[in-house]
């Protein structure tokens, strides 16, 4: 499903500046738009929302759903619960 996405970004950012090829797309997609690629953009927006949720700046519903391993008693023997 992403390839998909990603092709229709590719064609709108073709469009908007004119390049015929894949030749230095992306990087033109970033440097003149600041768009990134679709994963990366998934990516982002997975991140902020489990940032958000975790400072109880999200829904509580994903609050509820996003808890820290250091909080989980089978989890606190993990290096990732100390930090």
């Amino acid at each position: 499903m992403t390839d998909v996405l990603q092709n229709v970004q590719n064609v709108a950012a073709r469009l908007l500046l004119g390049y015929s090829g894949q030749s230095g797309l992306q990087k033109a997609m970033h440097e003149k738009f600041h768009w990134l690629t679709i994963t990366d953009r998934i990516n982002y927006k997975l991140c902020l929302l489990v940032y958000k949720a975790l400072h109880g700046q999200a829904p509580e519903h994903l609050q509820e759903l996003c808890i820290p391993a250091s909080s989980d008693i089978h989890r606190t023997r993990l290096r990732s619960a100390h930090i």
